[in-house]
């Protein structure tokens, strides 16, 4: 039985990857991935924009959204982002697994949540597309 949510720290390795596609392998409703460092919200890691490139091409929303409230005390939503593709060169057999690992999300969205006063983003949360 898949889990309700995943709770992952983002650090700049492939093992980073490894473990966020097993994670959504495993379809939780959500994956909260936070920052152990201060990240902008317009330098996000390369690794984790070619995740959100991968949301948006399966037709998945990508979204930010500020930590300010509202007179309704709920979170304002930001605009949709649209992300460049960083094409590394690696090997044939590199591309196959990494396309493996970014196939997992192709059945969430995602949401950067940021500190609008200062523009660092504080956690990116897939959650799962259509429950």
């Amino acid at each position: 039985m898949p889990s309700a949510s995943a709770n992952l720290v983002f650090f700049d390795a492939d093992a980073f990857d490894s473990g966020l596609s097993t994670s959504l392998a495993d379809k939780p409703g959500e994956i909260h991935v936070a920052f152990a460092s201060p990240t902008s919200l317009n330098t996000l890691p390369p690794r984790l924009n070619t995740s959100l490139v991968e949301v948006q091409k399966s037709n998945g929303v990508v979204q930010a959204t500020s930590t300010e409230t509202g007179p309704d005390g709920k979170r304002a939503l930001g605009p949709s982002i649209v992300f460049d593709v960083i094409d590394f060169l690696i090997t044939w057999k590199e591309r196959q697994a990494r396309a493996s690992q970014l196939a997992t999300v192709h059945q969430y969205n995602a949401q950067i949540i940021y500190d609008k006063a200062n523009g660092r983003a504080t956690e990116i949360t897939f959650s799962r597309r259509g429950i």
